[in-house]
């Protein structure tokens, strides 16, 4: 039974806002062939998430819901590892990539009947519109997305649901902020797509700017709520976070990390 999305439950309350958004409707591709190689890419530098990982030292109590894996950033480490997983019943639920250097996915346990997947490097980012709106429109769904000032990743999964527009909400907060005033300025942003029946499909942060992907479809991803859990990025929390939700019943729609936070978004 797929339950539509009614509400939106923030972790926090408080702060100001700085919201930019863009919008993007399908185009018909000319041709549109996921696979999983990947380009190459130059190196680049991006924060590092904790060290602590999924393990029953630190009191697991969802530790065979969810996994962590760390890849290097070639064709073959991610066609073993990623298709490893989805072969053992799990799902790419997030993704954090560090071009030419790691691929870091976030999965849960979905066991899938179709275990295609695909993994997409789109540089540079005034080819978005194009690459992402050909990958829907040829029945892929996104996972979660990554993005540098240079490029974006995203990894999909094939879906049978027609999808009509997506829209990225950029929402940046000060240096000053601290969780309760970055989540509140999700607030509005989350609301307003939620109710033109867009639904979160990722999440991504590069500096002090969260980014968010929204896709218009029928039907949510899972689940009846959404909520928005920011972490900091101390080796501990946000693995603690993450099983303490799943164990509720959450299962992760994306996630993002800085220097500061670990942004993770959940459908109950």
């Amino acid at each position: 039974m797929i339950l539509l999305v009614s509400s939106v439950t923030l972790l926090y309350g408080g702060g100001q806002r700085s919201q930019n958004e863009s919008t993007s409707p399908p185009v018909q591709p000319p041709q549109a062939t996921p696979v999983n190689p990947i380009p190459s890419s130059p190196p680049s530098t991006l924060p590092s998430l904790g060290t602590v990982r999924a393990n029953a030292e630190i009191g697991f109590k969802a530790k065979e819901l969810w996994e962590i894996g760390t890849y290097s950033y070639d064709p073959d480490s991610l066609n073993e590892g990623i298709g490893g997983q989805i072969a053992e019943g799990f799902q790419p639920t997030g993704l954090q990539v560090n071009p030419g250097s790691s691929v870091i996915v976030l999965f849960s346990r979905i066991p899938l009947d179709d275990k295609r997947w695909s993994f997409l490097q789109i540089a540079p980012l005034s080819d978005v519109n194009t690459e992402l709106s050909a990958y829907l429109v040829d029945g892929w769904i996104p996972l979660d997305f990554s993005m540098t000032p240079n490029d974006m990743h995203v990894i999909f999964a094939p879906s049978p649901t027609e999808f009509k527009s997506w829209r990225v909400a950029s929402i940046s907060y000060p240096e000053s902020a601290g969780p309760r005033d970055i989540l509140q300025l999700f607030q509005e942003p989350l609301a307003g797509q939620l109710s033109e029946n867009r639904y979160l499909y990722g999440i991504t942060v590069v500096d002090r700017t969260v980014h968010i992907l929204f896709v218009e479809s029928e039907f949510p991803p899972t689940g009846q709520r959404l909520e928005m859990f920011a972490y900091p990025n101390d080796g501990t929390s946000a693995f603690v976070g993450i099983d303490e939700q799943v164990f509720r019943g959450g299962v992760p729609a994306g996630f993002a990390y800085n220097d500061d936070w670990v942004f993770v978004p959940f459908y109950f």
